[in-house]
């Protein structure tokens, strides 16, 4: 695009030639090949050609003064060509591409994010992969200072909202009525009989 007549960026194509441009592409590494684990033996890292660069950004994220109010949400990264770690979601934007989970403020800023590779996307805490990302993206939320994290209910369950609670980090989420454990609500056929407006609760008070 850079390149072409009717739409030529100056200040790229002017600078650098497209058939430079590609043979730098060609030959670009961020790791070094030759020590990659083998696929298949513990270790290996389906991310490894690009993990220095995924880590070198994560951390310049990380040291973005952060906002009060966050959330945690996946997004896909567009792409359609062939890779084993593409996924398709058919309720986003761009269906096709690379699934990644992020922690942003409401400013729409990114603190944090990890890219979906299945099996040992994060550190498990033993909560479920869902729970799991949430905790591993806001481990670098300072704890004990009135920060809220906000997410669905694919991530919500009690136990990760105590476990946040623990790390001073106030968080509000739905929640499916399969993960409420031993707090039960009136169902919605009870409330559609209790009529417009009708809502049940439950809350912990200390």
């Amino acid at each position: 695009m850079a390149w072409a007549e009717n739409f030529k960026l100056a200040a790229v194509g002017n600078a650098l030639p497209r058939n430079r441009f590609e043979k730098i592409k060609q030959f670009l590494h961020f790791n070094n090949n030759a020590a990659q684990t083998e696929k298949g033996q513990p270790g290996y890292d389906k991310l490894y050609k690009v993990r220095p660069l995924l880590n070198f950004i994560k951390s310049k994220f990380n040291a973005i003064p952060q906002e009060e109010f966050q959330s945690v949400d996946e997004q896909m990264i567009a792409y359609k060509g062939q890779h084993s770690l593409k996924q398709y979601l058919p309720n986003k934007p761009h269906k096709w591409g690379f699934k990644m989970f992020t922690r942003a403020g409401v400013s729409g800023i990114m603190y944090d994010f990890t890219l979906y590779i299945g099996e040992g996307t994060c550190e498990s805490f033993g909560m479920g992969i869902s729970s799991d990302i949430v905790l591993a993206l806001a481990s670098n939320i300072p704890m004990n200072q009135n920060f809220k994290l906000f997410f669905d209910n694919w991530f919500t369950s009690i136990n990760l909202m105590i476990a946040l609670r623990q790390r001073g980090i106030l968080s509000v989420g739905t929640i499916r009525s399969n993960r409420l454990k031993n707090c039960a609500l009136c169902s919605e056929k009870e409330l559609q009989k209790r009529g417009r407006g009708s809502f049940d609760c439950k809350y912990e008070a200390t």
